[in-house]
């Protein structure tokens, strides 16, 4: 189903060349509820180089370990020395419910 509801996907570089990544609304109707006790503590985080980029995703670079984006369909491959670890949505299945206002019709 096409809705037109943009996504934003931050991602972090941490200092033990591991990388941190958030998908949410770019533009919510409310804040979505983060768990704050998830990390003990703030990670410390690490710059992140841009290897490449073209119109369809984009190539980050931490250490030794990379993250290859795709935009279209969504996927994420992260490698450590050139061997893939991670794949996220490599069968492009993942679903994203976006928040909605409540319908105000009382039937």
């Amino acid at each position: 189903m096409q809705n037109n509801v943009q996504f934003r996907l931050e991602i972090f570089g941490l200092r033990d060349n591991t990388f941190r990544f958030k998908i949410r609304e770019a533009f919510p109707i409310a804040q979505r509820f983060e768990v704050p006790e998830v990390l003990v503590g703030d990670p410390e985080q690490d710059v992140i180089a841009i290897e490449d980029k073209t119109d369809s995703g984009f190539t980050a670079v931490l250490g030794n370990n990379r993250v290859v984006i795709n935009a279209k369909p969504f996927k994420m491959d992260i490698f450590s020395n050139d061997v893939l670890v991670v794949s996220a949505n490599a069968r492009g299945l993942m679903k994203f419910e976006q928040s909605r206002l409540k319908d105000e019709k009382v039937t």
